[in-house]
């Protein structure tokens, strides 16, 4: 079987499409959900279990792939950090694409959404990053923003990962060794949040493939047989037997196998998938793009959009609820998202990024 070697300078709008898809997902699918908990009842959250269980089996698709997706991107972005001067100018790019984007909405949370469960602790935790790490002694990770510190310490973890991923057997044994230090952590000091075990081998995958450009083995009809081969039975089991078990209890192998192969074996498919969207779209690709490109901040102000806009109105039914907070949240989230993240490219265009040329 060859393997085709993708230039890095090629544009792969699969990537775009599926941080498109993972953001939809999450707006207008997977959080909106819960806010109708007020009008269920007992009897009325039993009949759409089944309806919940599916979500807890997405997401880790959803969230999978966006981690694969951003280590893909970084590796052929930054194929080699060569010295400590690139790993440091890594790093902080990294801090000025998600960092204060990332502290203003934690302001937000901290101030108007979560007051009564945030401590001096806590919020401390959160603006170094450390609330995935630390958790549970920090207290509980803010719901949301639990995501963007454990990308952020992912994004810390890559200078090592990528000078390391040029063979397999060098990517696989340290991610071995960080695992089993991480597990370890969380056994016997109760500190690691699972999240941060569960997630970690996707982005390895992620940088792997990356650095090898590997992309066009995901098109190939034996993997593609294989991963959906493996993906069905794994689906099943994660939604039908493990149920929404989203922690490491004390069969934590079990679920952290079980995890795995769902989100492992949900990239070929879903790669193919975009790839059939990207060639229906032809060229009708720009508004995919600009999504893709908002998605962050999308994804860290679309509770403070829901926030608001419940202040205003809150429907009295729960299929009310749900249809304002689509047809109402998602538009405004694009909007507000559109202007933060093209104000805060200006911003960066015309101080820091100006300053950095003229050295």
């Amino acid at each position: 079987m060859s393997i085709i070697i993708i230039d890095n300078k090629q544009k792969i709008f699969e990537a775009d499409i599926l941080r498109c898809l993972f953001i939809l997902y999450i707006i207008i699918v997977r959080h909106p959900i819960d806010y109708i908990s007020r009008f269920t009842d007992k009897a009325s959250l039993e009949d759409i279990r089944i309806y919940v269980l599916l979500n807890n089996t997405f997401v880790l698709i959803a969230l999978g792939m966006f981690i694969f997706i951003s280590g893909f991107l970084l590796a052929r972005r930054y194929p080699v950090l060569r010295d400590n001067k690139e790993r440091v100018s890594f790093i902080k790019a990294r801090i000025l694409r998600i960092y204060p984007l990332y502290l203003l909405a934690l302001v937000i949370f901290a101030f108007f959404i979560v007051p009564v469960y945030f401590d001096l602790k806590s919020f401390a935790a959160h603006i170094f990053s450390l609330n995935l790490l630390l958790s549970p002694l920090t207290g509980t990770p803010i719901f949301t923003l639990w995501f963007v510190g454990l990308i952020f310490s992912y994004y810390l973890l890559f200078p090592l990962v990528i000078n390391s991923s040029d063979k397999l057997f060098r990517t696989a044994t340290l991610l071995a060794l960080i695992l089993g230090i991480l597990s370890l952590l969380h056994k016997y000091l109760g500190i690691i949040d699972e999240r941060m075990i569960i997630y970690l081998p996707i982005f390895f995958i992620g940088v792997y493939f990356g650095r090898n450009g590997l992309i066009p083995l995901l098109h190939n009809k034996i993997v593609v047989r294989i991963s959906t081969c493996i993906l069905v039975p794994s689906f099943y089991y994660n939604l039908m037997l493990l149920q929404d078990k989203t922690v490491l209890p004390n069969d934590s192998l079990t679920v952290f196998i079980v995890h795995n192969l769902v989100i492992i074996s949900s990239i070929s498919p879903a790669w193919n998938l975009a790839h059939l969207l990207s060639s229906a779209l032809g060229t009708n690709k720009r508004f995919i793009s600009k999504i893709s490109y908002y998605s962050y901040c999308m994804y860290l102000f679309h509770r403070i959009i829901f926030f608001v806009l419940l202040k205003i109105y809150y429907p009295q039914s729960a299929i009310l609820t749900l249809f304002y907070l689509i047809i109402a949240g998602f538009p405004l989230t694009l909007a507000l998202s559109s202007l933060i993240q093209t104000g805060y490219d200006k911003f960066l265009t015309n101080t820091i990024y100006r300053k950095a040329s003229a050295i």
